[in-house]
């Protein structure tokens, strides 16, 4: 009741507050505030109540005592923990933290407030504080819980300390093995500090111990990838693909690892279910495009290629894919269009890319576009400040630029241009490992062996390429160079090698390379053993193009076997072989390929240009001259088409499209191969001043004059040869050489070592097509000026030289047969109109000239009439001859002839008495059986009518010719002896071997020998020896010529003198001429004008010859000699030959007349 009263003392108050604590604490509560209203600083009643309130929880009414005990009592640091974690439940964070923090400042092993602490500091925000606040707490905790350490260890990893966050990982997972959230925080620590290799061993750990678990795989794919550890990637991405077959993401990435690493097999049904489910990710396109490319469906590829075009997803790389494939397709359209769109970026292109455009336009047979995108790789290497130091990447580019460039030149026929192409190359990249061997293959495939050689010595110092290619090239050289046996042996080594090689797809393709460089080898040589090694490679590479064009160009495959399998071929393959067959000049598979392409392709430009380069292969000449025709209108800027246009229309006889075409490419530029073309063709219609114009103005200026001219502005000092401009050059006619300082600078060199000899060589090279070009062109131009002044004979042989030189222009041969016609040699000429006609050549005029050369070579029949008369020599010589007779020429073939001469003879002495008829039938044939020979058989008989004896007439005549200037003739023969009545009458005949040799060393000079050796029948025998010159003083039509002859003669009795008494039997030993030891020399001029205005005499033939001789014998007597003859062919049919002879001296006299008239039927 005391209690209760309002004014009741403070002490009762405590008391009854003290003695209600274990009873009632409500109404202690209630006593002791009352006390506190009384005395404010009862500590007693504080503590009481802030442990009270503390107890149910109020934070907010203890939150006032502990303040007043704090105040009270600063030493009592229980007081500051209790504070904090009042404010702590009233959400004063900041307040809590502060007093918790400065109680673990005074009393650091209590663990409640470290715990405090790391939840405040980590509420808070304060990364850094929780790390130290959670340091401090697992440095005093003995057995810290498993959340505080994962809270360290994540805050260590977040803070970038990794091999904190380790430690504590470390810990853990000795609490809880093989758990995966430790595991992977392990593996992602390990990552961060570059452990790359641990965290793969915890991956692996994980994978074995939750293998169907996903997020296992997935960091694990992206360590392998970041790792490049595509092998083990595969196998990760695999069984992510198991466990779930339907994410993209992982198909993609498997599919590109497959298509990367060549597995399409493996590919291919992942991206078939991407199609499946209906994917339209630019990576998924992409993919599918790069699997068509693989499996060379090139058009598939193209058409996914196309869907990204306008999205930015490997825009650069896809357009350059597009680029190359369409090249591949031929598709020239697509090409541009591609082309036009990588310049829209306004990107630089690289020099890979550039090679990539070059070689597309070539693979489209667009070849202006590929010329002209190849030089401008080179320039722009050759322009470059560092050249020639340039990067090995860059220099191999370069050299791949020279290659290609020389490889269109080549498609084209132009190996002027593919010389200058890869000399040029040379100089720039100085890749000679690359580039030389070209050039080596270039030179022997002109018949230039010794420039070949010269460029295997230079690689062979230069080290650059493997020991088996150069060994092959040597092979190559040893065949050209005619050393058969030594490169079979060479080549067989080589064989041997190959034999059991090592393993690898490197080494596969190396090898394989190598069997078909060594078949094209053995092709001509030993076909059975290219054959061998073509099959020897098929059997490991079933579908191998090249070995299978080889075994057909060696007859071992058929067309018809093999184009069935070509027509089920990709497109890109069917171009494949259609390339592959013009390069083994295989026409008729040309033809058939490029046909099927145009099938599935019909605007592709290689299969039209392929088409018709097949057409004029096979000789059709007029189709292929219209395909040209179309593709040259379609390719007007196309100088290289315009120039096979012009070819086929001039080969198929129609000479005014050829010149249409000509005008037209002359008109967008000066190309040296229409310009020669147009020059030839104006000299076939008879246009000779247009034509040698064209010569003229291509000859001016020289190259020396302007390598001269070069050399001046860069101050380079060159050779100086000696131009041979001698008073016997000009009396002989020989070619003068108007590039000798070009032709020691255009020899075979490496490329110098110094930047300013480097770009002197460079521009040298770049000469290199216009020297060749003007070496043909001044080689025509001298025939042809040849032919305008009529020196036929050196015309003649210097056609033959160049048609040896350039067989592959026909045109000359066209000319030469001209030549042979002007002089007579039909069958020659027959013998080159069958060759022409055989390979399909439709000249203008060679259908009338070969008409007209028939004509000629008709049978004919010859009505002859002569007299001969014969007397001195102390009466050795005393014949009159007069004959009558029919003769016969029946032709058997070109340059082969039947002849028959039937003749009736009557024989009298010009000072003895009496006479003697015979009659005489002569068979023989002329023809030529090998190039260069010729021979004559023939045989008869002379029947002596009044003495009734036979005589039996034969001969054997051999004609063989060595080049241009070397002519041999033996000849074996037996015939009567007239030359007395009395040798007639005993019947003596003659056996006669004779031997003569002729040498041309000049084109007016001509040297000759002879050798005679005869057997009498009434076994006397002489022998004869002869030494003769001629020199050319004037060409046709008024022909001149000075000629020398020394004579020796000896028998075995000699003729002895002779009894004069006139009997025709009276003679001492012998009844003929036989002197001993007896010599003559004679030195005269012939002369023969021809009458005929015909410059290559295929008309009508007319002219007349004199021949006038003076000299003197062994016996010191002087004598004069004439000849004359003429010729008249009236017309087709008839034709008039004269011929008279007339010898006069003191010591022997001679006349002779003949008259001939043939009919041709």
């Amino acid at each position: 009741t005391l209690s209760r009263a309002a004014d009741t003392p403070w002490r009762i108050l405590r008391y009854t507050a003290l003695s209600l604590e274990h009873s009632d604490k409500g109404r202690a509560v209630s006593y002791w505030r009352r006390l506190l209203a009384r005395r404010p600083g009862d500590m007693e009643a504080q503590r009481y109540l802030a442990a009270y309130y503390e107890a149910l929880g109020q934070v907010d009414k203890a939150l006032p005592h502990l303040l007043a005990l704090r105040r009270r009592y600063p030493r009592d640091h229980n007081l500051l923990k209790r504070l904090g974690k009042c404010y702590l439940g009233l959400k004063d964070l900041r307040k809590a933290l502060k007093c918790l923090v400065l109680y673990r400042h005074l009393v650091p092993a209590d663990l409640e407030s470290a715990r405090l602490v790391v939840q405040l500091q980590a509420a808070l925000g304060n990364k850094d504080e929780t790390l130290k606040a959670l340091r401090d707490y697992i440095a005093i905790e003995p057995r810290p819980d498993r959340g505080k350490l994962k809270q360290a260890a994540e805050l260590y990893g977040e803070k970038g300390l990794y091999s904190q966050a380790l430690d504590i990982w470390r810990r853990l997972l000795g609490m809880s093995p093989d758990d995966p959230e430790i595991l992977r925080a392990m593996a992602n620590n390990f990552l961060a500090i570059g452990h790359n290799e641990e965290a793969l061993k915890i991956w692996k750990h994980l994978a074995r111990v939750s293998p169907h678990v996903i997020d296992v795989y997935r960091p694990m794919a992206r360590l392998l990838r970041r790792m490049g550890r595509r092998q083990e990637l595969t196998e990760v991405l695999e069984a992510i693909y198991e466990i779930a077959p339907g994410d993209e993401n992982v198909k993609l990435q498997l599919a590109a690892i497959y298509i990367g690493s060549g597995r399409d097999e493996k590919a291919a049904p992942i991206i078939e279910s991407l199609r499946r489910q209906g994917c339209k990710r630019p990576e998924f396109y992409y993919w599918q495009g790069r699997l068509a490319e693989s499996g060379r469906r090139l058009s598939a590829a193209l058409k996914n290629y196309d869907r990204l075009l306008h999205s930015s997803f490997k825009r650069l790389e896809i357009l350059g894919r597009a680029i190359r494939i369409a090249g591949e397709l031929g598709r020239l359209d697509e090409v541009g269009r591609y082309l036009t769109l990588r310049r829209a970026l306004k990107r630089p292109i690289s020099e890979a890319l550039a090679l990539d455009i070059a070689g597309a336009f070539a693979n489209c047979e667009a070849w202006q576009e590929a010329i002209d995108s190849y030089e401008r790789i080179i320039n722009e290497t050759a322009n470059k400040k560092d050249w020639p130091q340039i990067t090995p990447v860059r220099a191999r580019l370069t050299a791949g630029a020279a290659l290609g460039l020389a490889a269109v030149w080549r498609r084209d026929g132009r190996l002027y241009e593919a010389g200058q192409a890869l000399r040029r190359g040379l100089f720039v990249s100085g890749a000679g490992d690359l580039l030389v061997p070209r050039l080596f293959d270039l030179a022997l495939l002109e018949g230039r062996p010794r420039e070949a050689g010269r460029w295997l010595t230079l690689l062979h110092k230069g080290k650059g390429i493997a020991p088996w290619d150069f060994n092959l090239l040597k092979a190559r050289l040893l065949l050209a160079g005619g050393e058969e046996n030594q490169a079979r042996r060479l080549a067989l080594r080589l064989e041997d090698e190959l034999q059991g090689g090592a393993a690898g797809e490197n080494k596969n393709r190396r090898r394989t390379g190598r069997q078909l460089a060594l078949a094209d080898f053995w092709a001509r040589l030993a076909p059975g053993r290219a054959a061998g090694l073509c099959k020897a490679v098929l059997a490991r590479e079933p579908a191998n193009p090249r070995a299978r064009v080889i075994l057909l160009s060696l007859g071992h495959l058929t067309i018809s076997a093999l184009i069935r399998e070509i027509r089920r071929l990709p497109t890109a393959d069917m171009l494949v072989y259609a390339r592959l067959a013009r390069q083994y000049d295989q026409p008729a598979l040309a033809s058939l390929a490029a046909a099927a392409v145009e099938i599935r392709e019909p605007d592709s430009l290689t299969a039209k240009v392929i088409s018709a380069w097949a057409l004029i292969r096979e000789q059709r000449y007029r189709a292929g001259a219209a395909a040209w025709e179309a593709l040259a209108a379609r390719r007007p800027n196309d100088l290289l088409m315009s120039a096979q246009a012009v070819r086929a229309a001039f080969y198929s006889g129609d000479p005014t499209l050829a010149l249409k075409i000509s005008q037209t490419a002359a008109e967008a530029g000066h190309d040296p191969q229409i310009l020669l073309l147009r020059a030839r063709i104006l000299w076939q219609a008879n246009k000779w001043p247009a034509a040698m114009r064209i010569y003229q103005q291509f000859l001016r200026p020289g190259v020396d004059r302007t390598l001269m001219a070069m050399a001046g502005k860069k101050d380079i000092t060159l050779p100086k040869p000696e131009r041979q401009e001698s008073l016997w050059r000009r009396i002989s006619l020989a070619p003068v050489n108007e590039s000798p300082l070009a032709d020691i600078l255009m020899a075979p060199t490496p490329p110098g070592k110094s930047n300013s000899y480097r770009r002197w060589q460079l521009s040298v090279a770049g000469l290199y097509a216009r020297y060749r070009w003007q070496q043909e062109y001044a080689a025509e131009y001298l025939v042809r000026r040849t032919v305008r002044s009529r020196a036929y004979f050196t015309a003649a042989k210097r056609y033959k030289s160049l048609t040896r030189q350039y067989p592959a222009d026909k045109s000359l041969l066209f000319d030469l047969a001209g030549v042979y016609s002007r002089l007579g040699r039909l069958g020659d000429e027959a013998a080159i109109y069958d060759r022409l006609s055989a390979d399909g050549i439709r000249f203008a005029q060679l259908e009338s000239d070969r008409r007209r050369n028939k004509l000629k070579l008709r049978p004919q029949v010859l009505s002859k009439l002569d007299y001969i008369e014969e007397e001195g020599r102390n009466g050795f010589k005393d014949i009159r001859i007069m004959s009558s007779g029919l003769a016969f020429k029946l032709p058997s073939g070109p340059g082969r002839e039947w002849h028959l001469d039937l003749r009736r003879r009557n024989y009298h002495g010009v000072n003895a008495d009496g006479a003697n008829r015979a009659n005489r039938i002569f068979a023989a044939w002329h023809g030529k059986v090998l190039n260069g020979i010729g021979i004559g058989l023939g045989g008869g008989l002379e029947s002596n009518t009044d003495q009734g004896g036979n005589t039996s007439l034969f001969y054997l005549k051999v004609k063989a010719k060595a080049g241009d200037k070397l002519t041999a003739d033996l000849s074996f023969g037996q015939d009567v002896v007239p030359d007395t009545l009395s040798s007639i009458r005993q019947g003596i005949s003659r056996r006669q071997f004779k031997g003569r040799v002729a040498f041309e060393p000049l084109s007016r000079l001509a040297l000759g020998a002879g050798y005679t050796h005869s057997r009498y029948s009434d076994d006397n025998w002489g022998n004869g020896y002869d030494l003769w010159s001629s020199l050319l003083l004037h060409s046709e039509p008024y022909f001149l010529q000075a000629r020398y002859r020394y004579s020796f003669a000896d028998s075995r009795a000699g003729n002895g003198p002779a009894l004069n008494t006139g009997e025709p039997t009276n003679y001492t030993r012998h009844p003929y001429w036989s002197p001993k030891n007896y010599w003559l020399n004679e030195v005269g001029v012939y002369f023969k004008h021809l009458l005929s205005r015909d410059n290559l005499g295929r008309g009508l033939s007319k002219y007349y010859t004199m021949e006038y001789y003076v000299g003197h014998d062994a016996d010191g007597y002087a004598f004069q000699h004439f000849i004359g003859g003429a010729f008249f062919e009236l017309n087709n049919d008839f034709s008039l030959r004269a011929r008279g002879e007339w010898f006069s001296a003191s010591f022997y006299r001679k006349k002779e007349l003949g008259l001939s008239i043939s009919y041709r039927w």
